[in-house]
């Protein structure tokens, strides 16, 4: 009986310690919940912001080391910034955490939280900035790569503040003087900037890039005189270098030998096939020496590329008015067909082929383009001068008649008038005819040929043409407008 009894005090002494624990773990979790309550619900988790904020006084005061220890535990709290609208000041906020990665040695991390800062507001950056402030120093490599960070950030702003740190501490320091160049260059300070790679090149003579950015600027700004001495230059110090190619290319574009400039340009597009102003100048130099496919093929390759930019359209223009120009109407109309099949929203191309269509008899083919085109420009004398042309040499003067004159109440287009004059003449109206050509003569005489004679025009004259006395007086055939001339 005494075991049972003993055995059975001992179960209910084993109970009342089981209860107890239960009733500690859930007196532990209600304070836990009650904490997560108060902090979540009536705080709203205020810790990191608290934190962050606090840092910012701290900052406020130069207390540099106290606020970059902070922000660093308020940023370990909330890695993901959740916090970041109850701060303060968050331009401060990011230029102390930056602050704290840079005293760390992580450049690339403090270069993104600075640039941050500075997006946000510029106000009392240079005094907060630990890499910017002149009681702080770091190596001058770190404060070229920090520049360099920011410079391929595009915070050209920044970048310059880095360069200038690392001139402090070495003002001969070249790539520092380089680089601060390039920013130069960028913001529009083309003197500034030379100056900047001239002491670079007075350290180092052999500098690349000083080198080539000086003969760039002076291409860029019309200097013969520098271009020539650094080209000179860079022929000696990098004589197998593409961009010695390059420059003497530009060199011989201007001096006016093509042929030259065209094979120095082809050698720097071996190693360099995506230079624009390297093929926009071997265009103009195929141009100038009759490397008309040539030119269109890298047009047309630029024209896919870069869209709808209207410099490029302009050129474009080019080999086809050659062509044209020249005689070669079947080529002059395939170039056009194929500018107008990249940029078919662009007349001037339609128009050209439509002009080379004339002159090729094609003339059934240029009436479907230019009577689309009048429907869509009513007011360009140009295409119905050019319209009217085609009607006139598909033998219906009438319609020709109408599209002139509608040209002329536009513009008073001397070639409406020429080609109107036509119509008139081959009707018997020669009074009517002369009248006509008087006008365009008086507009533009060098255009038909007929300055030396206006020049002679007398009174006598003038009556004559005034009665249809024209004999011995020779007009030519139609003129075609704009770049059918």
């Amino acid at each position: 009986m005494a075991d049972k009894m003993h055995t059975n005090s001992s179960n209910k002494s084993e109970g009342a310690r089981g209860r107890s624990s239960l009733q500690i773990l859930v007196a532990g979790a209600a304070i836990i919940v009650l904490v997560l309550l108060v902090k979540f619900v009536f705080l709203g988790d205020k810790g990191p912001a608290n934190a962050a904020n606090g840092a910012i006084d701290l900052l406020k005061q130069e207390r540099f080391s106290e606020a970059e220890e902070k922000l660093q535990k308020a940023f370990a709290n909330d890695p993901e910034l959740m916090f970041a609208s109850e701060l303060k000041e968050p331009n401060l906020f990011y230029v102390g955490l930056a602050n704290a990665y840079l005293e760390n040695g992580d450049l690339n991390t403090a270069s993104r939280y600075y640039t941050e800062g500075y997006q946000i507001d510029s106000s009392g950056f240079d005094k907060y900035a630990k890499f910017v402030r002149a009681d702080y120093h770091y190596p001058e490599d770190a404060y070229l790569e920090l520049g360099n960070l920011f410079w391929n950030a595009g915070s050209l702003d920044l970048a310059s503040k880095a360069y200038e740190r690392a001139l402090d501490l070495n003002p001969n320091f070249s790539s520092a003087l380089t680089n601060l160049g390039n920013v130069l260059r960028i913001k529009g300070n083309v003197d500034e900037a030379v100056q900047m790679y001239q002491k670079a090149l007075t350290v180092d003579p052999t500098l690349f890039e000083a080198r080539v950015n000086l003969i760039s600027l002076a291409v860029a700004t019309g200097r013969t005189s520098s271009f020539n001495l650094h080209l000179e230059k860079l022929q000696e110090y990098y004589p197998e270098s593409e961009y010695t190619s390059y420059f003497l290319g530009e060199q011989k574009k201007n001096q006016g030998e093509c042929e030259e400039a065209v094979q120095l340009y082809e050698d720097f597009l071996k190693k360099n096939p995506d230079h624009l102003n390297t093929k926009l100048s071997l265009i103009d130099c195929n141009l100038e020496v009759g490397n008309y496919d040539r030119a269109m093929q890298i047009l047309k390759e630029l024209a896919l590329r870069m869209g709808d930019n209207p410099s490029l359209k302009e050129r474009a223009l080019g080999p086809a008015e050659k062509a044209f120009q020249a005689g070669d109407y079947e080529k002059a109309k395939q170039y056009y067909e194929s500018m107008s099949a990249i940029w078919p929203d662009d007349p001037k191309f339609r128009f050209g082929a439509a002009s080379a269509m004339i002159n090729l008899d094609e003339l059934a083919e240029a009436r479907v383009i230019l009577e689309d085109m009048v429907h869509n420009y009513p007011e360009s004398s140009e295409i119905l001068s050019n319209l009217g042309l085609v009607y006139a040499k598909m033998g219906k003067p009438e319609w020709a008649r109408e599209q002139f004159e509608a040209a002329i109440a536009i513009d008073s287009s001397a070639v409406a008038y020429y080609n109107l004059g036509k119509i008139f003449e081959e009707q018997g109206d020669t009074a009517r005819a002369n009248s006509c050509y008087i006008l365009a003569s008086l507009k533009e005489p060098e255009m038909f040929g007929l300055q030396d004679y206006m020049m002679e025009v007398s009174m006598e004259k003038a009556e004559r043409i005034a009665r249809g006395d024209t004999a011995g007086m020779i007009f030519p055939e139609y003129a075609r407008d704009s770049t059918n001339r």
